[in-house]
């Protein structure tokens, strides 16, 4: 029988896809995530498995979306590690949550950061309590939100955060640019009051791909609870929090 590390080399080989789709420099680097993620599948999970297809295009995949979230999040917070921003939530659906498997989606659930904050925190001891002080990283991703924010507001002359989420530079007001792109994260909108107003005012088919109002509840919850956090978005953010 093969060993676990004759698998996973015969395996990865075996995924390597043909130069013939084309793929950019992107696209590439989105191919090297899938592995990454497979390889930490194999080490958790003893098992061999294919995530995007070989034979045909793989970004036509449904799992390529999530890969893709993984490397919008690189590319917008350069401290991420990907080894172990995926060995986090492999390591989080084998041993919290108990499951038999994890699937390429959760890598883009909305909990991702938590996972990645914690494995930094107490890498493979699993044991310890996830709900530990995630401030620091919570804290440089609020102050990315806020650069973006605020420059594009003095650069562009808006006047509110709602004339600035609502003005469309094309066919889609930029909120929905801004979070498809990601350059608003959740744990902004979860406590922005403009985005909490304007959501329902939203075409259906704008409003169905945004973060609805109830998920990002349980973001808001945990900044409040944190008076570290919660200070810096009242200092930084003022009236445009919920709290």
């Amino acid at each position: 029988m093969l060993s676990e590390i004759s698998q996973q080399k015969k395996y990865l080989k075996k995924a390597t896809i043909q130069s013939k789709f084309n793929f950019s420099s992107r696209d590439k680097d989105i191919l090297e995530i899938s592995k990454t993620f497979t390889k930490y599948y194999i080490k958790y999970f003893k098992i061999v498995k294919k995530f995007l297809p070989t034979t045909r295009d793989p970004r036509k995949s449904s799992n390529w979306k999530n890969f893709e979230f993984v490397q919008l999040v690189i590319e917008k917070y350069n401290a991420i590690y990907l080894e172990k921003f995926i060995q986090a939530q492999v390591l989080w659906s084998k041993e919290k949550s108990k499951s038999k498997v994890c699937t390429p989606s959760f890598l883009s659930s909305e909990k991702a950061i938590d996972r990645y904050a914690w494995f930094l925190k107490f890498g493979e001891n699993y044991t310890k309590d996830e709900n530990e002080d995630y401030s620091e990283i919570y804290l440089e991703i609020l102050k990315h939100n806020a650069l973006f924010l605020y420059k594009e507001k003095k650069i562009k002359g808006y006047n509110s955060f709602s004339e600035m989420f609502l003005k469309k530079e094309g066919l889609f007001p930029n909120i929905y640019t801004w979070v498809t792109l990601s350059k608003i994260d959740n744990l902004f909108l979860s406590i922005s009051r403009s985005y909490h107003d304007i959501y329902k005012s939203l075409d259906p088919d704008v409003r169905d791909s945004l973060p609805t109002l109830n998920s990002l509840s349980y973001i808001r919850r945990k900044i409040i609870l944190n008076q570290k956090i919660k200070t810096f978005c009242t200092k930084v953010f003022k009236d445009e929090c919920l709290f």
